[in-house]
C-alpha cells in the first residue's frame, strides 16, 4: 500500500490532475473542476424541468420523449474550451467522465427506467477516419456507466457528408441535413424500445432531427436526446 502511494506520488508529480476549466490543479484525481470553476459551470436544470430550452428548440419536429442538454454553450466559454478539448485535441476522457457526471442525474428522472441504450450521433466514416474518433460516443459511454444500460455504434449509420454548419441558417441546416443518416440492420432490435440519442452540442437541432427521422422508421419507437452544450 506504502509502494502504490509513492507511485500515485510520482505519477502526480509528472501528470498532475488539472482542472479543464482553468488548467490549475483540481481538489482531487476524481474532479474535472477546481472549486472556482465549478461554481462558474453554467449547468442547466433540463432534467427537472419538461419541456426547457433544448425541446423548445425542436419545436414541431420529431416527438421526443424527453430532450437535456447538461450545459448552456457560451462563444469563448468554458464548455467551449471543453469541448474543443474532446473533439480536436484527444481528451475523450474528458467526455466520457461528463457522461458519468450526467448520468447520475438522469438515472432519478421516472422515463429512463425502461431506457435500452443510449446512441451516439454518429460521424461520416470520412470524417471519423481523419478525427480517429466519435467524441459523442465517449459521452454516451460515460452515461450507459452511470445510467446502467449500454451504448452502441451500431444501429445509425451517417450516410452524406455534409459541411461545416457553423454560418448557415437553420432552414439551410436543415436542408443539409436531409436524410444523412440511416439505420443499420442491427437496428431492428430497437422496436418498440426506448433509446437516448446524444450528441456533443446541440444549435438548431438539425442533425438530432435527421437522426430522429431515420431511426422512427423502427417500429413503436421511443426517442430521447441529450447533449453536453445547448448553444446559445
Amino acid at each position: 500500500m506504502k509502494l502504490k502511494s509513492i507511485i500515485d506520488d510520482l505519477l502526480y508529480l509528472v501528470y498532475p490532475n488539472l482542472c479543464v476549466g482553468c488548467h490549475e490543479e483540481a481538489v482531487h484525481d476524481e474532479e474535472l473542476f477546481c472549486i472556482n470553476c465549478e461554481t462558474k459551470l453554467p449547468l442547466t436544470d433540463f432534467h427537472e424541468i419538461q419541456p426547457n430550452e433544448a425541446t423548445d428548440r425542436m419545436a414541431g419536429g420529431f416527438g421526443f420523449l424527453r430532450g437535456l442538454s447538461m450545459f448552456r454553450f457560451y462563444p469563448g466559454g468554458m464548455v467551449q474550451h471543453m469541448i474543443h478539448e474532446i473533439k480536436y485535441r484527444g481528451q475523450t476522457n474528458i467526455a466520457r467522465r461528463l457522461g458519468r457526471r450526467y448520468g447520475v442525474l438522469l438515472k432519478e428522472l421516472p422515463d429512463f427506467i425502461d431506457l435500452h441504450c443510449i446512441v451516439p450521433v454518429p460521424l461520416h466514416p470520412r470524417k471519423l477516419r481523419s478525427r480517429g474518433y466519435n467524441q459523442s460516443r465517449f459521452f454516451a459511454e460515460g452515461l450507459a456507466d452511470s445510467l446502467i444500460c449500454f451504448s452502441s455504434s451500431n444501429y445509425l449509420l451517417r450516410t452524406k457528408e455534409t459541411s461545416t454548419q457553423t454560418s448557415k441558417t437553420r432552414y439551410e441546416r436543415l436542408e443539409s441535413m436531409m436524410k444523412a443518416f440511416s439505420v443499420s440492420d442491427k437496428a431492428s432490435v430497437l422496436k418498440g424500445k426506448h433509446i437516448l440519442l446524444v450528441d456533443d452540442v446541440l444549435t438548431t437541432g438539425a442533425t438530432l432531427m435527421s437522426c430522429a427521422q431515420a431511426l422512427s422508421l423502427i417500429p413503436d419507437i421511443k426517442i430521447s436526446f441529450a447533449t453536453i452544450g445547448l448553444a446559445q
